[in-house]
């Protein structure tokens, strides 16, 4: 029942066709279709279900992303910087 119900929210997203959808399947898929986008999905709904509120975690990782600082100053551009050095 997973399997099909992302594999029908991912269909539903291709017809709407939104642009960060896109670049997110453009970004994550390959030649050979949407297998890594769904891999991926999954993956992140089972690491949201060890969380007691996963839909709360959810959203907090989409704040990450949505912040205003510059990326030097985010969380991940202040990872990236000390992998980098």
């Amino acid at each position: 029942m997973k399997m099909q119900a992302v594999n029908s929210v991912v269909e539903e997203l291709h017809k709407n066709a939104s642009e960060s959808f896109l670049t997110l399947s453009e970004l994550v898929s390959d030649s050979s279709g949407d297998q890594k986008l769904i891999d991926a999905i999954k993956k992140l709904y089972k690491l949201s279900q060890a969380y007691p509120f996963p839909e709360r975690w959810l959203r907090s990782l989409a704040e990450e992303f949505s912040n205003p600082l510059p990326a030097a100053e985010s969380n991940w551009g202040k990872t990236i910087k000390e992998y980098a050095e």
